[in-house]
């Protein structure tokens, strides 16, 4: 299962949209406290996670991630900097928004494929 944390309502879907297409099961949260509640009761195989939004932000969901001793692949993506944003934080990977459908499911595969080979 994938987690999609977005505060964009359109984008969301769009991700879920196009992860689902491609064979994902996918869970969306608007917010890093919404996705801490997710993950009390579900735990994915990745989380894709935006930086700027209400509420808990990206930054802020990844420490308390972190923090809980839980080691899920992150794929940081954001139009204001992903790469900073993963480089600061050492996330597994990012993705600068605007991005193709095609691009974001390369960018999963790869990190599920590498969870899964113990990388």
């Amino acid at each position: 299962m994938i987690l999609v944390v977005d505060d964009d309502p359109a984008l969301s879907r769009m991700l879920a949209l196009t992860l689902r297409n491609d064979g994902f099961d996918v869970v969306a949260a608007p917010d890093g406290a919404a996705a801490l509640e997710t993950l009390r009761v579900r735990e994915p195989d990745l989380i894709v996670l935006d930086l700027e939004m209400p509420v808990m932000d990206g930054r802020q969901f990844y420490r308390e991630l972190r923090r809980e001793g839980r080691h899920i692949p992150v794929l940081v993506v954001s139009a204001y900097e992903a790469r900073r944003g993963q480089r600061e934080l050492g996330a597994d990977g990012y993705l600068d928004k605007p991005f193709s459908p095609d691009e974001l499911v390369e960018r999963v595969r790869t990190l599920a494929s590498a969870a899964r080979d113990g990388a």
